[in-house]
């Protein structure tokens, strides 16, 4: 399961850009199964990370942040299966998932936030009380003993 959907890679590349990087036949459509595997592979990496502090998969709703991080993890992935093919990857992309790791890393350590921490359990209005009779052995009750 990923953070992303195909639309929001979309948002960050072209659809020819998203065929050329899918389509291993001809470049010309986007092969929807090399998407979903380059988010999933994206998400776990993400949940690589933050296992170390949450439950993963993450449940909804899934922070803007960790979003954008399965977007440009994915395409990082999908240039990465073209790699060879294009004599490497773009140095923009390659820092980009360098930023990301070491984001994450910040945030499986604690030191930056996913966004607000969830409320506390409240308190029970519900829970047990304790009565008890008077006490009958008191300092008084007992001089001279």
């Amino acid at each position: 399961m990923g953070y992303c959907t195909k639309t929001d890679i979309l948002n960050e590349i072209s659809e020819e850009k998203l065929a050329q990087l899918t389509d291993d036949a001809s470049g010309q459509s986007v092969d929807d199964d090399v998407v979903i595997w380059a988010i999933e592979k994206a998400a776990g990496k993400i949940d690589s990370y933050q296992s170390k502090k949450f439950q993963t998969p993450l449940k909804p709703p899934i922070p803007p942040a960790v979003v954008g991080v399965n977007v440009s993890l994915a395409i990082y992935y999908l240039h990465y299966r073209r790699a060879a093919d294009v004599g490497g990857i773009n140095e923009a992309i390659k820092s980009q998932y360098d930023d990301d790791c070491a984001w994450l890393d910040k945030v499986s350590q604690g030191r930056v936030s996913l966004g607000p921490d969830p409320p506390p359990p409240s308190a029970s209005t519900t829970g047990g009380a304790f009565h008890a009779d008077k006490r009958k052995l008191t300092r008084d009750s007992l001089k001279g003993m």
